[in-house]
């Protein structure tokens, strides 16, 4: 038993690590098996950075005018703690009960906007992903792969199966307008 046990402790380590450390770029060209980095094809694709501008661009005129919104908000409440002094109580309670409606009607429309706004990047993202699907599969039949994997998904993976750089190249080439391609 001890005998067994004994084997099994030194043989088994050697016989998990063989394929393992026998593997070299060459073979991993010819896997039938390719990493994609989908986070880095919305992020470092010209097209995909295209996307991503326009709604940090909508994000910042919300922001830009949730300041404007918010300086004037601060400045009619200046105003209506100025005015306290020269009304009675109960003339102050109802412009006081009519600017905090006013407060909160702005926000629950500012917080539609902001949500509307996220929403728009979900949808833009997965629009994004539904264009770029058909060129992962070309890259993808073009090297007779037959599985891909997410790389965030894999825990490693050797250099010649991550075929990221040629996904994106492939969107810039395909998805981006001709005059955009021009100027790169």
């Amino acid at each position: 038993m001890r005998a067994l046990v004994a084997a099994l402790v030194f043989l088994l380590p050697a016989l998990m690590a063989g394929p393992v450390y026998s593997q070299n770029t060459e073979n991993a060209q010819r896997s039938a098996l390719m990493v994609v980095d989908y986070d880095a094809l919305l992020s470092a694709s010209e097209y995909g950075r295209s996307i991503i501008r326009g709604i940090e661009a909508q994000n910042v005129a919300l922001s830009n005018e949730n300041r404007q919104i918010e300086t004037r908000l601060e400045a009619e409440e200046l105003a209506l703690t100025e005015e306290r002094e020269t009304l009675s109580a109960e003339a102050f309670r109802e412009k006081a009960g009519e600017f905090d409606a006013k407060v909160v009607a702005l926000r629950r429309q500012q917080d539609e906007k902001a949500q509307n706004l996220a929403r728009l990047r979900d949808t833009e993202q997965q629009r994004f992903y539904e264009e770029v699907f058909p060129l992962i599969s070309q890259v993808a039949a073009r090297h007779g792969i037959e599985v891909v994997l997410n790389k965030g998904l894999v825990l490693m993976s050797l250099e010649g199966v991550d075929r990221t750089t040629e996904v994106i190249d492939l969107i810039d080439s395909t998805l981006l307008p001709a005059s955009d391609n021009d100027n790169r």
